[in-house]
Order: C-alpha cells, then sequence, then structure tokens
C-alpha cells in the first residue's frame, strides 16, 4: 500500500510539474486526411479527458473494457474496468467508450473530451466515415449522450498516449484489477 502510494504521488508530482511519465504524445485526427504527432498535455483546468479502450482475448473470447479519467493538472480523477463477451473488436472499443461517456454524465460534467487508440471507431464517432451496422445503435447512443455536454470532443490517441487505459483492459479479463482500480492503485503504477 506505501509502494502504491508513493507511485501515485510520483506520477502525480511529474504531471503537475509537465512530465507525464504515462502519456508521452498523442496524435489527433487533423481533418480526417492526416495523423498529427503532439506532446500530450492536459486538457484546460475545468475539462476532464477520460482515455477508453479494450482488450481482446481471443482465445476466450472475453476482452477488458477500461475508463482512465484526469483533470486539467493531468491527475487521475477517476478509473474503471469490467470484463465484456467479445462479437468483435470495434464492438468492444465502442462499449468502453459508451462506458466513459456514461460516467461523464453521472457525475454531471459538462466540459469533456473522450480520447480513444481506435481509429476507426473515432472517424465514425466524428462522422468522418459511413457508420457500421454492428455498431450503430451504441454509436447512435453515443451521438445522443454527447447532448448532455456543452463541450464535447472525441479524439484518436495513439497507443502509447492510451497506456493507462490499455494496461487496464489488458489485465481486467485475468481478474487482475477491481471494477473501480482508481480508488486502490496496482502496484505497478
Amino acid at each position: 500500500m506505501v509502494v502504491q502510494k508513493a507511485m501515485f504521488q510520483a506520477a502525480e508530482f511529474c504531471r503537475v510539474n509537465g512530465k507525464d511519465p504515462l502519456i508521452p504524445s498523442v496524435l489527433h485526427l487533423k481533418d480526417g486526411l492526416e495523423d498529427k504527432l503532439q506532446q500530450w498535455s492536459p486538457p484546460r483546468e475545468d475539462i476532464i479527458k477520460c482515455n477508453a479502450d479494450a482488450v481482446v482475448e481471443v482465445e476466450n473470447g472475453i476482452a477488458g473494457l477500461a475508463v482512465v479519467c484526469h483533470n486539467g493538472r493531468g491527475i487521475l480523477v477517476n478509473g474503471f474496468a469490467f470484463k465484456q463477451s467479445v462479437s468483435s473488436v470495434l464492438m468492444v472499443e465502442t462499449l468502453a467508450l459508451r462506458a466513459a461517456v456514461r460516467w461523464a454524465i453521472r457525475n454531471g460534467l459538462k466540459e469533456i473530451i473522450f480520447e480513444s487508440d481506435g481509429k476507426e471507431l473515432m472517424r465514425v464517432i466524428n462522422k468522418m466515415v459511413s457508420l457500421p451496422w454492428r455498431i450503430k445503435p451504441l454509436v447512435l447512443s453515443i451521438w445522443e449522450l454527447r447532448k448532455a455536454f456543452s463541450f464535447c470532443e472525441f479524439t484518436y490517441v495513439c497507443r502509447k498516449a492510451n497506456s493507462l487505459a490499455n494496461w487496464e483492459a489488458k489485465w481486467c479479463p485475468k481478474d487482475m484489477c477491481p471494477f473501480y482500480w482508481a480508488m486502490n492503485l496496482p502496484a505497478t503504477l
């Protein structure tokens, strides 16, 4: 427990001082045509960034889905992970994103940025490509839910920029993290 607290405080210190060891860079979709590499930076002070990810274990048909949320100073404010049966990678990525949107609404957030390393999903959510029928109900739900926010942005990020959500999603199917893991950080973080 002491090690967990020390690691969390060290990570928080790095973020507050402009150095984020977990999220060094971000790829943004620019006009749907090209990716632009940028250094990760926290949002404005009044905005929360939620990263969502899903990792599929093909051999047992289970996926881990995770959501990680940081405030404007880059400090972890919440995170949760859960397991889901797999129908497709795109489906579980969409479910993870919808879980993030629902969490934000339940917590009364009005200005938010959602990030995912699911490039195809972010292109669909931002209406850059046609809507695949398999995820249509979920995407329509996300489009409807986003109306609850005064500011809402959906951004594609590289896997490295989504590393914490990816790590949690990877270990969730193995029962290595509780649902609200952010309240009891894993020793490796």
